[in-house]
């Protein structure tokens, strides 16, 4: 009888394709819920899955989250009891408000969940927002903001006077409104950084391995290969902004 050899390899990687195969099912749901924001100075958000977005929204009484909750399962009512599962925790800590997705201990096989905030709050409020896997996105807002976020670009426009921006795999596009002096950093390992400081005042120190450096409306104190200083008004702040692989653009109006 003849041997084929390469049949019963093929025979198994096949087997094995078709065996790894399923289909997800998709359940969604939405929550909201509301909190005075009297008495509150700071805003907490973390989200292990799932993308954040926040708006500051100035004289705003109040601190408005809807929560979008998704989960994937092999089947249909897997799905169903899933997203039945998915909660939100909005509790007072002190002068805080902490806002957070909750999972259930454990998964189904095959299943996966997630937790999307879209938040309104007043503008001076502080906020540190955090996800493992999802954007960040915040607008609006006059507070110290603090990002990160693992897999994820970040998008923030802040009259801030500190942000800490911080991903590891995605861009950075940071706009500044507002006056005054801005202190932080913007750092990401893969993906580019834009930062347009406006008006503002800030020493920037920039740094790349793989990319571009460029520089508009500011005073360039030295630009190397790897490295950018600058400066941008009265040079009151200092800005760190980091990528390791991607381009850094950094503008300013006020010069």
């Amino acid at each position: 009888m003849q041997k084929h050899p390469l049949l019963l390899p093929a025979l198994v990687v096949l087997v094995g394709m078709t065996s790894c195969t399923f289909v997800q099912h998709r359940k969604d749901r939405e929550t909201r819920r509301s909190e005075v924001a009297e008495g509150l100075r700071h805003v907490t958000c973390t989200s292990h899955n799932g993308a954040i977005v926040i708006r500051g929204v100035p004289g705003k009484a109040t601190i408005d989250v809807t929560a979008k909750l998704t989960a994937f399962a092999t089947s249909e009512n897997a799905a169903s009891e899933l997203v039945e599962g998915l909660d939100v925790e909005v509790a007072r800590n002190g002068d805080e408000l902490v806002v957070r997705g909750i999972l259930p201990p454990s998964m189904p096989w095959g299943a996966n969940a997630s937790v999307a905030f879209t938040i309104e709050a007043p503008a001076e409020l502080a906020l540190r927002l955090v996800t493992h896997n999802g954007s960040v996105e915040a607008s609006g807002s006059s507070g110290n903001l603090s990002v990160v976020t693992h897999n994820g670009g970040v998008r923030v426009r802040s009259a801030a006077e500190s942000v800490e921006l911080t991903t590891h795999n995605g861009g950075i596009d940071l706009v500044c409104e507002g006056d005054g002096a801005v202190h932080g950093s913007a750092t990401t390992h893969n993906g580019g950084v834009q930062v347009d400081l406006g008006t503002r005042s800030s020493r920037i120190d920039a740094s790349t391995r793989n990319g571009r450096l460029e520089a508009t409306g500011v005073r360039v104190e030295s630009n190397g290969k790897h490295e950018l200083r600058a400066v941008a008004g009265d040079g009151a702040g200092s800005l760190r902004v980091r990528t390791h692989n991607g381009s850094v653009r950094v503008r300013s109006s006020g010069s």
